[in-house]
């Protein structure tokens, strides 16, 4: 590659200028939009699609109740997919919480750590990370802190995780439902000819 001339660099630039003081992509309207088709009660939701449907085995062969529980789980899967982003959503938000605390969490080690040095009379020591590794977790007050922070981050992970299954087990309910369906297509054209 050669090197990109003055000209066309002020050119590049005025382009990219020019994208970002265009107009979004997304606009407002379109963002409340989907702000309100997005706004759904998780813990009601998530109660009501953690019963997996059933179709009795005696319906299996009837296309009218087999079209019909395709249709409610294809439904059902796209609001088990909107738990799942909302949850997503609360574990990015968690994690910025999460890096304030630890710092905050940090400098109080820090802290602690040099009045130690101070009070040993221990001079010129570089502060290291096991230090404060050591540190937080020693103190009573600074290892509760670190625990619960921890017990929060594995918690939401595991609710990210069991809405993600709960998608995606819908998904599959979908799919098996329609191979069910077309199953029943076919056998009826082997059984009667093509209509």
């Amino acid at each position: 590659m050669g090197k990109i001339s003055p000209g066309e660099r002020k050119k590049e630039a005025e382009e990219a200028k020019e994208v970002m003081s265009g107009p979004s992509r997304f606009n407002d309207d379109v963002i409340r939009f989907f702000r309100k088709e997005m706004d759904i009660d998780i813990i009601e939701e998530f109660k009501l699609l953690k019963a997996v449907g059933e179709l009795p085995a005696d319906q299996l062969m009837d296309r009218m109740a087999l079209a019909k529980e395709i249709n409610s789980a294809a439904g059902r899967s796209r609001r088990a997919h909107l738990i799942f982003l909302k949850a997503r959503r609360e574990r990015e938000l968690f994690r910025i919480s999460h890096s304030r605390k630890m710092e905050s969490l940090t400098s109080r080690a820090i802290k602690k750590v040099e009045e130690w040095l101070k009070d040993n009379e221990v001079t010129k020591k570089q502060i290291t990370k096991d230090m404060i590794d050591q540190k937080i977790c020693s103190d009573d007050e600074l290892s509760k802190e670190y625990t619960e922070l921890i017990d929060q981050e594995e918690e939401l992970k595991a609710i990210q995780d069991d809405c993600q299954t709960l998608a995606m087990e819908w998904s599959e309910r979908k799919r098996t439902l329609q191979t069910q369906a077309r199953l029943i297509t076919a056998e009826k054209e082997a059984v009667f000819g093509k209509e």
